[in-house]
């Protein structure tokens, strides 16, 4: 199964930007905080909604329907940073959390690390794509994907460098 730009995105002048794009993929199960940050210091520019299901992220259920981020309510946010020009953050709901309640204000600059948004309780995903080229990621990142294992993010972690 085949996870596409153009299904995820429903946009494709944006598709057509991101294509051979870097993606991070994070879930967060009930557990975890739900808060998320900008991950690079960026102009928020714009969020899009993108209605859909409320299905389960669940490793056991998205290994079996990778589709299940194509279908789900997510919003589409834009944010332009002078080091790695256009990326795309992806919040995805799932069983139980529909809501995504924003805490940052578009057209406005933000730190990385500042506050942009924080679903309700239960479990969710963020997506985030980099365009081709412009990000490597870490090395303990990369090995334990192509292994297919889960890697414990941290607040502040790093997930790679700027290709320069």
């Amino acid at each position: 199964e085949t996870l596409t730009l153009s299904t995820l995105l429903q946009d494709e002048e944006l598709s057509r930007e991101f294509e051979g794009c870097s993606l991070v993929l994070a879930r967060l199960c009930p557990t975890d905080y739900h808060r998320f940050h900008f991950p690079i210091d960026a102009i928020f520019k714009r969020k899009r909604l993108i209605n859909g299901s409320l299905f389960s992220v669940n490793p056991m259920a998205w290994t079996q329907r990778l589709k299940t981020f194509c279908q789900n309510k997510r919003y589409c946010c834009e944010l332009e940073s002078t080091i790695f020009g256009n990326v795309l953050l992806i919040p995805v709901g799932a069983t139980n959390v529909g809501s995504v309640h924003f805490t940052s204000k578009e057209g406005q600059f933000y730190k990385k690390g500042e506050e942009l948004a924080y679903f309700s309780f239960g479990g969710s995903a963020l997506i985030v794509l980099f365009k081709k080229s412009s990000i490597v990621f870490s090395t303990d990142l990369l090995k334990n994907s192509y292994k297919k294992l889960e890697v414990k993010a941290l607040f502040g972690q790093t997930l790679g460098e700027h290709l320069k």
